[in-house]
């Protein structure tokens, strides 16, 4: 049974703290798009720079480890937990009716690309919270891949490419093939962008729904999911 020492749980608040941070950054993504429609910012401004503060904080105040199986395990677990309770605070704070554990609810189910939602309306919420909740599944429905990969990197473990029944990677070092899936991904949403765009779509639409469509998330702008079935094209 593996014991945590006090140098292994500083270590894995090292590296949580680095998570805090970078969760806290991307919350201020959709203040551009907050400030290009001229919607409140104070619900993902305040949240996000209080994040990146108590991400500093942590990161400044404990010392990196060498990260072991034991060390990526509980990293991993705490990482979708954080990301949820964090995500929640603009749900919490932008929706009327939204208590924190709806918030936490909702940014839980985007993360993880569950589809669920308590939104009753998700065609008059903010466009800010809009594009929130599609950030939230496109980067969760790449995320458990490349946490895997890293963690499989950290710890010389192969065991994904050994269920494939093969030990080769699609390159050499595991950091290029993830940088690889996500430049992947990426194209294909920008493609995907482009041809809903094509299709008729308003750029807006096309966006959000290729974002939700391509990390399998489902969680739409419009109550009707896709209300588009006069479009042939598509």
């Amino acid at each position: 049974m593996e014991v945590f020492k006090g140098r292994d749980l500083l270590g894995i608040a090292h590296e949580l703290g680095i998570l805090i941070v970078v969760i806290g950054i991307l919350m201020l993504i959709p203040c551009v798009v907050g400030y290009y429609y001229r919607e409140p910012l104070w619900y993902f401004l305040y949240p996000s720079l209080l994040t990146i503060l108590i991400g500093i904080l942590i990161y400044r105040f404990t010392a990196p480890v060498e990260i072991e199986l034991k060390h990526a395990m509980v990293i991993s677990a705490l990482a979708w937990l954080l990301a949820s309770l964090i995500g929640a605070l603009p749900f919490y704070l932008g929706i009327p009716y939204f208590s924190y554990l709806d918030g936490v609810f909702e940014s839980m189910s985007a993360w993880t690309t569950t589809g669920f939602t308590l939104v009753k309306d998700v065609e008059a919420l903010p466009r800010a919270l809009q594009f929130w909740r599609s950030l939230e599944q496109w980067i969760g429905g790449i995320g458990v891949l490349v946490m895997v990969i890293s963690i499989l990197s950290k710890t010389g473990v192969s065991a994904y490419y050994r269920a494939e029944a093969r030990e080769e990677k699609i390159l050499p070092s595991t950091v290029n093939t993830a940088r690889k899936i996500w430049q992947i991904y990426i194209l294909y949403t920008l493609i995907g962008i482009s041809l809903l765009y094509l299709a008729g779509l308003p750029i807006w639409d096309a966006i959000n729904l290729c974002m939700c469509g391509i990390s399998t998330g489902g969680m739409s702008i419009k109550n009707a999911s896709f209300p588009y079935n006069n479009l042939a094209k598509v």
